[in-house]
């Protein structure tokens, strides 16, 4: 199971008056040239509206996507294993698997914190495997996040909600025939580093052993995947007590608050999946 996370930003349309592109002092003495000239006709707002979506990838399929709220950190990335061992179990199950499946991860900082470990070790125990520093594109689960986002171009995505909405479709409906496609391409790449010592691989390299076999999502039935389209979500600890600060504060029965309907606040509450 490849595993990682992916922000995807909504980009709304913006008032170029109101969003003044700010240039450094070196575009400032090349206003004229190509490259200034195409940041000053590109406004992004100064906030940027965005949602952190994690999951994996098998040769079986998706995992369930995971919405991550806040930040993600030793205390979110907790649960967020709970849920992948979840997926994987029921994968086995459902496969008739003989072996278990291998947890994989990459090198991020909460990730491989002393806590996130600890957790690691007694989720996945020796179902885990060791992962090269500096080798994120390696990852199966890069080429997924690439579709995702170029499946979701060609779809309105005018507010959060919509964005969150078209995300859940497409990764429901993600075909398992392409999974299959890009975890086959991930052993190839394997062989190209093998072959190269260990050399950075370029479009230009990789296109030269994978000829006109690389996974493309236009090949496949969108429709052939019906996963379930549940919501999941993983809290940033400072998230949910930020939640129920704000719940002790309004609530006329603050002193009943107790886990249960805490956790009702926090799924009521509508600005959790704006990060």
């Amino acid at each position: 199971m490849f595993t990682d996370e992916c922000r995807v930003v909504l980009y709304p349309k913006v008032n170029p008056q109101i969003n003044v592109i700010r240039l450094s002092e070196e575009d400032k003495k090349n206003l004229h040239t190509f490259e200034v000239n195409k940041k000053r006709t590109f406004y992004r707002p100064k906030f940027e509206i965005s949602l952190m979506i994690a999951g994996g990838i098998t040769n079986y399929g998706l995992s369930n996507l995971i919405f991550c709220s806040g930040t993600q950190n030793n205390f979110s990335y907790k649960q967020f294993l709970l849920f992948i061992k979840e997926d994987m179990d029921k994968i086995k199950k459902d496969y008739n698997l003989k072996n278990d499946l291998l947890f994989q991860q990459d090198n991020a900082s909460c990730h491989k914190s002393r806590e996130s470990m600890e957790a690691i070790e007694v989720i996945f125990g020796k179902n885990k495997i060791w992962w090269p520093a500096n080798s994120p594109d390696l990852s199966p689960i890069e080429t997924v996040w690439s579709i995702l986002k170029l499946e979701l171009s060609k779809r309105k995505n005018s507010n959060l909600e919509e964005l969150r909405n078209n995300i859940l479709d497409i990764w429901t409906k993600f075909p398992k025939e392409l999974c299959s496609k890009i975890i086959a391409e991930f052993d190839e790449k394997i062989k190209i580093c093998q072959k190269e010592g260990g050399i950075i691989l370029n479009k230009s390299l990789i296109k030269k052993y994978i000829k006109n076999n690389k996974a493309s999502s236009s090949k496949y039935n969108w429709e052939s995947l019906k996963m379930e389209k549940k919501i999941r979500i993983v809290y940033n600890n400072k998230i949910i007590e930020s939640i129920k600060k704000n719940a002790l504060k309004t609530s006329k029965k603050s002193r009943n608050i107790n886990l249960k309907n805490l956790k009702k606040i926090i799924l009521k509450e509508k600005n959790l999946m704006n990060i």
